[in-house]
């Protein structure tokens, strides 16, 4: 029992020190296994950098794109079209040939195990009946299983050309007649004197259903090749939209890319840690499909966090220095925004008194970096600070609650000397029709 206690001691502790090794050897596998994922990530981060220098390279005008898809977009339309049409008469032609081979195959096996039942019959009859009745012994079945298997056969070679008991017509004459007697006196109408007319008739229509092949055949050669000529074409355009659409790619992800980073540009002027867009591309499975640009605005609250989605709740000051950020970065990654206009509600509603100037004082660079004119309506507490950075001022006044209508429109600007003054009347009208 001692022994048995220490074997049992010492089987724990080994136990104990291979699962220990076992350890070991897997971190030794994994430390051996970082310098490849390293080097491996590396060339990953290249390759990405190589793909998107290329991509950005590639960028071509999106009208003139859109329009070359819609195009490819009809012309294969019309080849599937073709290839539609194409296929249901090669359909149309293999179901025939299908029914033909049939109906001929089945009509010539029936031939077959007549005459092979037929020449059976005649080498085992032996010329006695004495023979003939040795041959069924032999085989194990009697005159009257051999004469129904015989007439089954018959049957149904006959019910396969249209023969039927309650119809009286064949498509000969011998045959019709072998027929009615067959119909009559089943029993005493000799097996030959059906068989044989089916037999010359099968004979007769043989080269007529060969050449009926030759021509099928033909026809399905002529529907393939056309079918193949179409496949051609329908690839040959696909490629083509192909290529279209990766220019469309290209030249929409550089546009989003380039909004991106001025939106990341205008934080960092206002003291922001990072802004970014997050774009998710959903390309279209085929012609007919939509294509999908899902962007996400995204940014870090504090300087170590992580980027947090424009969805994600947040102060309404924050939303709005963004949007109005959003909004300016757009305008800035457009190549020539010069004469168009930007109207901003509400402008400075909801900001602190730091975030108004930040935001006001980019609007105001923007514009006049960009050749753009905005207009912006703002409450009586912003307008001081809107003055600071605009040109002129059209100020509504408030009388009263019992005025329906608020007092005549002041408007404030510069004279020639530089300075913000009120201007006259005739300043006011000047170019407006009077009534």
């Amino acid at each position: 029992e001692q022994a048995t206690r220490e074997a049992i001691g010492g089987r724990d502790q080994a136990r104990l020190l291979a699962g220990t090794a076992e350890d070991d050897l897997r971190r030794a596998r994994a430390a051996a296994d970082i310098p490849a994922a390293v080097a491996a990530s590396e060339q990953a981060e290249q390759r990405v950098t190589d793909a998107t220098e290329l991509l950005t390279g590639k960028a071509s005008n999106f009208d003139a794109a859109k329009t070359a898809e819609r195009e490819l977009d009809v012309v294969l339309r019309g080849l599937d079209a073709e290839r539609e049409r194409a296929q249901e008469r090669l359909d149309e032609a293999q179901q025939a040939i299908a029914e033909h081979e049939t109906a001929l195959a089945g009509l010539w096996a029936e031939i077959q195990a007549l005459n092979d039942s037929v020449d059976g019959a005649e080498a085992a009859w032996g010329g006695t009946i004495d023979a003939a009745r040795a041959r069924c012994d032999e085989v194990g079945r009697d005159a009257t299983t051999l004469r129904n298997r015989a007439n089954s056969s018959l049957q149904e070679a006959l019910f396969a050309i249209g023969l039927r008991r309650d119809e009286d017509h064949a498509p000969t004459d011998e045959l019709l007649a072998a027929w009615r007697a067959r119909q009559s006196d089943e029993r005493d109408t000799p097996f030959p004197q059906l068989a044989d007319p089916l037999s010359e008739y099968l004979a007769m229509t043989a080269e007529q259903d060969e050449v009926l092949r030759a021509r099928i055949e033909e026809d399905r050669a002529e529907i393939a090749e056309a079918l193949a000529a179409s496949e051609a074409n329908v690839t040959e355009a696909r490629v083509g939209l192909e290529r279209i659409q990766d220019a469309i790619h290209s030249q929409i992800e550089t546009e989003i890319n380039r909004i991106g980073e001025q939106f990341a540009r205008l934080d960092a002027e206002v003291g922001g840690f990072g802004a970014r867009l997050e774009l998710e591309i959903r390309p279209p499975v085929d012609a007919t499909d939509k294509w999908r640009w899902l962007v996400t605005p995204m940014w870090k609250r504090t300087p170590d966090g992580s980027f947090v989605p424009y969805t994600a709740p947040t102060n309404s000051a924050q939303d709005k220095l963004y949007t109005v950020h959003l909004v300016l970065a757009a305008l800035l990654a457009v190549p020539d925004p010069a004469g168009r206009v930007l109207v901003l509600d509400e402008l400075g509603d909801s900001l602190g008194a730091e975030h108004r100037r930040d935001v006001l004082r980019a609007i105001a660079e923007t514009a006049h970096a960009k050749g753009i004119t905005v207009l912006g309506t703002c409450q009586d507490d912003v307008l001081h600070h809107a003055a600071e950075f605009t040109q002129e001022i059209v100020f509504f006044e408030y009388a009263s609650k019992r005025d329906l209508i608020n007092r005549p429109v002041r408007l404030f600007g510069y004279d020639p000397n530089g300075a913000r003054v009120e201007l006259t009347r005739e300043a006011i009208l000047r170019g407006r029709p009077l009534v």
